[in-house]
């Protein structure tokens, strides 16, 4: 495999390192980020205070939610919300 095929997938683990390496891709990204949300929110939740910045900015996050994870308690309202504004 070669380096370019190598650095498509970054692998992180653990709570704290997904935390920061997702607050780097947010404030680095230019035009978009994609994710999956499936189960409970235990790295990227309502303490994600930058979302609020990046979004101001246009950034467009995307993602692809488990329909499960909806009915949960910790479910972000954030998500609901632009579920049911058809965002």
């Amino acid at each position: 495999m070669g380096r370019a095929q190598r650095d498509l997938v970054e692998v992180v683990e653990g709570r704290d390192a997904v935390r920061r390496r997702y607050l780097q891709l947010q404030l680095s990204s230019r035009h978009a980020i994609d994710t999956f949300v499936t189960g409970d929110v235990q790295v990227v939740g309502p303490e994600n205070t930058e979302e609020p910045t990046v979004l101001s900015r246009g950034l467009q996050v995307r993602a692809v939610i488990d329909q499960s994870f909806l009915g949960e308690p910790r479910a972000p309202r954030p998500a609901l919300t632009s579920l049911r504004h058809g965002r």
